[in-house]
């Protein structure tokens, strides 16, 4: 049961931790933001794509689905998938990434 505080209202805290310790083992929660080191193996991906870091956006928030797209100002943007595993992702992303590209 979720903590009340004194005013009657539930501690969301706590009911994430419980959520999050309900879910079967194995199924990973949604990504809620990108987080530093995760931008970092996209950059290293994309440096040894030879990409230009100015010319490549990665936003912080995930989206369902991830993609790869070129912006109208000729820059890369890449959306992590919230949903899908980010090791998955990431094998993936280079594929996608040149994909785009070519198109």
């Amino acid at each position: 049961m979720p903590d009340v505080d004194a005013a009657g209202l539930e501690d969301t805290e706590s009911i994430r931790r419980t959520d999050a310790l309900s879910k079967p083992k194995g199924i990973m929660p949604p990504l809620e933001a990108v987080s530093f080191a995760q931008i970092s193996r996209i950059l290293e991906l994309t440096d040894r794509l030879g990409l230009n870091r100015e010319w490549v956006e990665i936003p912080l928030s995930p989206e369902r689905p991830g993609l790869v797209r070129r912006l109208t100002n000729g820059k890369l943007e890449i959306v992590v998938d919230a949903d899908e595993p980010f090791e998955h992702w990431l094998a993936s992303l280079e594929t996608r990434i040149l994909e785009t590209q070519r198109s």
